[in-house]
């Protein structure tokens, strides 16, 4: 990623943040409810496209960060 840290002292190149109350964990995120592939195998039938507002997008992005998901699929 380019990042030099050779002789950097660590509290200078690593964000660390206070434990969460709520542990460390992951999150997976269904981004898009939609699918356009149709697939005759699919149990799941046909969804519409839909999705949350870009405030909305940021805001549960927040709520993740503060509740301590330290990796996140997007899917």
């Amino acid at each position: 990623w380019g990042l030099d840290v050779d002789g950097a002292p660590t509290k200078h190149t690593v964000l660390i943040r206070e434990p969460s109350a709520y542990g460390y964990c992951r999150a997976s995120w269904e981004i898009n409810l939609g699918c356009n592939f149709g697939c005759k195998h699919c149990y799941l039938g046909e969804r519409p496209f839909s999705s949350l507002t870009w405030e909305n997008k940021v805001e549960l992005l927040d709520i993740m960060r503060e509740a301590g998901v330290i990796w996140l699929q997007i899917t």
